[in-house]
């Protein structure tokens, strides 16, 4: 599998974490389907934290499907209404540039956050579930 989905234990994060054979322009729809069906099954939001320490390639064509099926398509995954904010995980910055772009109006105005370690995700989205009140209960 190039990718694994996981809804972290007693966290109200959805983890996408690629594996290195993940190519974006072969894998990208077949991620964001299933990410789509997980989600339409949740009762309450969840961050996506998408781990791409892992991947290994990613050229001009694998942004543009990247692009379309993150944000440009009508059912595109950064959007999804069971998304409370999409966080990324690259060391990359390539794929830093790019998710940057997302923010532009052509890519709907998609403002995402990028880290470079997992440790760094984990912590901004406890103080941000801190600041916003959404912690979870129990």
């Amino acid at each position: 599998m190039s990718f694994t989905l996981e809804i972290l234990a007693n966290e109200p994060i959805l983890l996408v974490k690629v594996s290195p054979d993940f190519v974006p322009k072969l894998h990208a729809a077949d991620s964001a389907r299933q990410e789509t069906e997980l989600l339409d099954g949740l009762e309450q939001p969840v961050y996506r934290l998408v781990d791409l320490l892992d991947m290994q390639t990613f050229d001009l064509e694998d942004l543009v499907v990247s692009a379309d099926v993150s944000a440009r398509r009508p059912d595109a995954i950064d959007l999804h209404p069971n998304i409370i904010k999409n966080v990324y995980v690259t060391q990359s910055p390539i794929q830093q540039q790019a998710l940057r772009g997302m923010a532009n109006e052509i890519f709907g105005s998609i403002e995402v956050v990028i880290v470079e370690t997992r440790e760094e995700a984990l912590a901004w989205i406890h103080q941000h579930l801190a600041e916003t009140g959404l912690a979870p209960s129990g």
